[in-house]
């Protein structure tokens, strides 16, 4: 459906056109869903004006550019579990992922302290339970008190290249947990760059420098996002080798 012209964040159109672009994505979404997105992103927009939280701001965009994508990994996670969102910047994917699965328990974290003050406001106004930001860096996130427990999913939209991604995180995930991390076009050149003779599933070693060895394996789904020729890719990785969901098609690392 092609965006209507006077399109404004928060409207009916705007949350139908969210609802819409999910469905290509197997995803329900309902009006309670939709009218906390819109929430969110009004205050995302009423903040942005004094502090540079965000530089999409285009209705549409804002719509598919956080909103959609943000939902792309909702298939990889099982509601119920624990999520630690890396770099969470205004609150994405962690936020519009608790919406979609109010059960998910969610840790956002980034290195702004502004960033988190949006997101525990954005939290308190949505009325969400059991999600929380803090201000702290994954390298520096078991000196964190508040923060102790390992996680069942880990996930970054804008945090970092693929190799650091996953040498930070894997120190905190629980060992049936799964890593994701949202990329562009660049996923397999990342792959590529960091372990050159990974092929498609194929067990990938690695050596944290703790010293501990993991073996893991890692995919790539390919899709693009809905009112977009953006082309988007989930990297999932995992220490055990598991399928993933029929609604994405495995790209290999060639």
């Amino acid at each position: 459906m092609p965006a209507p012209a006077d399109l404004k964040i928060g409207s009916d159109a705007w949350q139908q056109l969210i609802a819409e672009g999910a469905d290509r994505f197997n995803i329900s979404l309902h009006r309670g869903h939709t009218s906390l997105f819109a929430a969110h992103a009004q205050e995302l927009m009423v903040w942005n004006r004094k502090m540079n939280l965000t530089a999409i701001r285009s209705p549409l965009n804002v719509a598919v550019k956080h909103y959609l994508d943000s939902l792309l990994p909702a298939a990889f996670i099982n509601p119920g579990t624990s999520l630690l969102d890396v770099g969470s910047g205004a609150g994405f994917p962690g936020i519009p992922l608790k919406i979609i699965h109010p059960a998910l328990s969610v840790t956002l974290i980034d290195a702004s302290r502004k960033k988190v003050a949006f997101m525990n406001h954005v939290i308190r106004k949505l009325g969400l339970q059991d999600i929380r930001a803090h201000q702290v860096r994954i390298e520096n996130l078991k000196g964190h008190g508040s923060i102790h427990q390992m996680f069942d999913g880990i996930i970054c939209r804008a945090f970092s290249n693929l190799k650091t991604f996953v040498m930070c995180a894997l120190p905190h995930l629980n060992p049936t947990g799964t890593l994701i991390a949202l990329k562009g076009r660049e996923a397999g050149t990342e792959l590529k760059l960091w372990a050159p003779l990974q092929r498609g599933k194929a067990p990938l070693k690695v050596t944290l420098p703790a010293g501990v060895q993991e073996t893991l394996s890692v995919e790539i789904f390919k899709c693009a996002l809905p009112y977009s020729n953006a082309i988007r890719q989930v990297i999932v990785v995992r220490r055990r080798i598991s399928p993933g969901p029929e609604s994405l098609s495995p790209e290999n690392a060639n």
